[in-house]
């Protein structure tokens, strides 16, 4: 009897050739990433901090996501995080905080007290010069033959 023999492709093993070779097998990627096996070769997706074809390069994820106007870079498992600086906000702290705009300025709260106060006075003189004037009208006599005392 004649025995015949397959010479498979690379990455297939098998009598007829028909079982693909699990390249995921040894394990290749590194730092807990994950393996996906392909025909003669496999891929490696990285967990976050991590690069390069079997996950062995570390990589600061903050390198490619920069914070603006003085925040800080943190790297999350979710992906990098920016702590915005006082008076910022926004994924990379590219807002401004809203402020309150003052409504009031120094100089019109000075003039509303000084009116204030000039009004105050007016009455004050308005007052005093009311009760003179009611003092003389009782001083007044009005029958011809009265004699002040």
């Amino acid at each position: 009897m004649n025995q015949v023999t397959c010479r498979c492709p690379l990455g297939f093993t098998g009598s007829r050739c028909e079982t693909n070779i699990d390249d995921c097998a040894s394990r290749p990627c590194l730092n807990a990433g994950t393996c996906v096996d392909g025909v003669n070769n496999f891929t490696c997706r990285c967990p976050l901090g991590f690069t390069s074809n079997d996950c062995s390069e570390h990589r600061n994820p903050c390198d490619r996501f920069p914070c603006l106007n003085g925040g800080a870079c943190y790297a999350h498992f979710t992906g990098p995080i920016c702590k915005c600086s006082p008076g910022f906000m926004g994924n990379n702290c590219e807002y401004p905080l809203p402020t309150e705009k003052e409504d009031v300025s120094p100089a019109l709260v000075a003039a509303i007290t000084l009116g204030l106060i000039m009004l105050s006075m007016l009455v004050c003189a308005a007052v005093h010069i009311l009760r003179q004037l009611r003092r003389s009208r009782e001083r007044t006599c009005s029958c011809l033959s009265a004699v002040f005392i």
